[in-house]
């Protein structure tokens, strides 16, 4: 292969990264060499230059700027109609905003999350270094499960047994969970922490308890609403926070295979979690009415996996809902 190389470009390459994962590219077009829209910072290693010197050198002449916190993180090669480029990349710490910067080439700068960098229009060969970016920020950056609990968690000012029971029985129920089902499996109930401590919280409880339909579905789409937000602001792909707003929309009432996953794990949490507490409010409640929320949360499970799983604690709870009612 070596003896069909006609040349060899060595370039070094910085790409700036945001708190959400989010990466700064520059607009090329109109200052494109290959027709390129977008590219990265940096330029070719010349004789004598380390990766780099070379690094430090194109920066100052590019933006003006003297780099120091950036971090080595390999190189992207490729080999194109005989032409081999070797990319040294390193990525580098920014702001959210795009920064005050003297450009000295293209019109600007944009971020961009990294699926979303994948599809531009580059230079042939950059998105093995958009690649290899991705890869190392998704070692640096929380995933988006993990602060997806943390914004819960902190919403409802605890931890709650219903929804890391309900996320580990979504893992039960469907090994290969994604992320987004992950989160939809946590996150679910997120509407109830607008109203939780409110004056609206009784009616509006008892409404859900007793499974009024425009109820749960302005609870189901707000909170649907409110994790779609939350993932967008903190750098999700579009694809990702749409799948847990579709997730989550349908949670209480199930629709398609994966949200009847969810509901399903939403049940056996809430009978191992829930059910107690609820018995607890019969006078607030009538008999009937915790008895037919009690069936209601039974019935609806779909899978019969599910179903038997959920069993034992469910009678369980019918006959301490009937021992109280006497």
């Amino acid at each position: 292969m070596a003896k069909n190389i006609k040349k060899v470009n060595n370039v070094s390459l910085i790409v700036f990264y945001d708190p959400k994962g989010k990466i700064m590219l520059q607009d090329r077009r109109g200052h494109s060499k290959v027709g390129e829209e977008w590219g990265f910072f940096g330029g070719h290693i010349e004789e004598g230059e380390t990766p780099e010197q070379t690094l430090i050198r194109e920066i100052q002449e590019e933006l003006d700027i003297a780099i120091s916190d950036y971090k080595y993180i390999g190189e992207a090669n490729t080999l194109i109609n005989n032409v081999a480029v070797n990319r040294h990349v390193y990525i580098a710490p920014i702001g959210e905003k795009e920064p005050e910067i003297n450009l000295k080439e293209g019109h600007g700068c944009k971020f961009f999350t990294i699926n979303s960098a994948k599809n531009l229009k580059m230079v042939p060969g950059d998105e093995k270094a958009v690649e290899l970016v991705g890869e190392s920020l998704e070692k640096l950056m929380p995933d988006l499960l993990e602060k997806s609990i943390e914004f819960v968690d902190k919403s409802f000012g605890k931890k709650s047994p219903h929804f890391e029971r309900a996320l580990y029985w979504v893992k039960i129920l469907k090994p290969d969970a994604d992320e987004a089902l992950q989160i939809a499996a946590y996150c679910h109930d997120i509407d109830r922490s607008t109203w939780m401590n409110s004056k609206d919280r009784p009616a509006i409880s008892k409404k859900l308890m007793l499974q009024d339909l425009e109820a749960i579905r302005e609870h189901e789409e707000h909170g649907a609403e409110m994790m779609y937000d939350f993932l967008v602001a903190n750098g999700a792909d579009e694809s990702l926070a749409e799948k847990v707003r579709h997730l989550i929309s349908r949670h209480e009432e199930g629709d398609d295979d994966e949200q009847n996953v969810l509901k399903d794990a939403d049940s056996i949490s809430y009978f191992e979690t829930n059910a107690e507490r609820h018995i607890a409010e019969l006078g607030t409640f009538t008999f009937h009415e915790l008895k037919s929320k009690t069936d209601y949360m039974f019935n609806r499970i779909t899978s019969p996996e599910a179903k038997k799983l959920a069993e034992p604690n469910y009678k369980s709870a019918i006959e301490k809902l009937e021992k109280a009612a006497k």
